[in-house]
C-alpha cells in the first residue's frame, strides 16, 4: 500500500494574498505575532524587496508617514523579521529566513511550502 503525504492546497487571489498566508504560517512557527500594519509592511517588502520604492508604495497606498514606517520597522527588527545592515545599522533588510522565503516564492515562483513538525522537547 502506498503511503500518502497529507497535503493542504491553498488558493490565492494574488501575490499579496499568497505572501500574507506565508507570513502567517511563518509567524506562527516562530511564535511572533504580526500586527496588521506590520503585515502590510512585510507584504510590500516581500513583494518588492526592502527598498525605498517599497517604502514609497507603503506611504502612498496606506497613507502612512516615514515615522509610522520606521516605528513598525523597529518592532519588526525586535521580532526578528528584519535585520540590521552589516556595515550600516541604520539600513535594514529582510531577515535571512524571510529573504529565503521571498526568493523561493516570489522570485523563483515555487509552490511547495514544507512543514516539519517536531516535538519542542527534542
Amino acid at each position: 500500500m502506498e503511503a500518502k503525504i497529507p497535503t493542504l492546497r491553498v488558493k490565492f487571489k494574488d501575490d499579496f494574498d499568497k505572501i500574507e498566508f506565508i507570513l502567517k504560517v511563518y509567524s506562527l512557527a516562530i511564535n511572533q505575532p504580526i500586527r496588521a500594519f506590520e503585515m502590510v509592511i512585510l507584504k510590500y517588502y516581500m513583494y518588492y524587496g526592502y527598498t525605498q520604492e517599497a517604502v514609497e508604495f507603503i506611504k502612498k497606498g496606506e497613507k502612512k508617514t516615514d515615522g509610522d514606517i520606521r516605528t513598525a520597522n523597529t518592532h519588526l527588527r525586535q521580532k526578528g523579521f528584519l535585520s540590521h545592515g552589516v556595515t550600516n545599522l541604520r539600513k535594514s533588510s529582510l531577515s535571512p529566513e524571510l529573504e529565503a522565503l521571498r526568493k523561493t516564492f516570489m522570485i523563483d515562483r515555487k509552490k511547495l511550502y514544507a512543514l516539519v513538525l517536531e516535538n519542542a522537547e527534542t
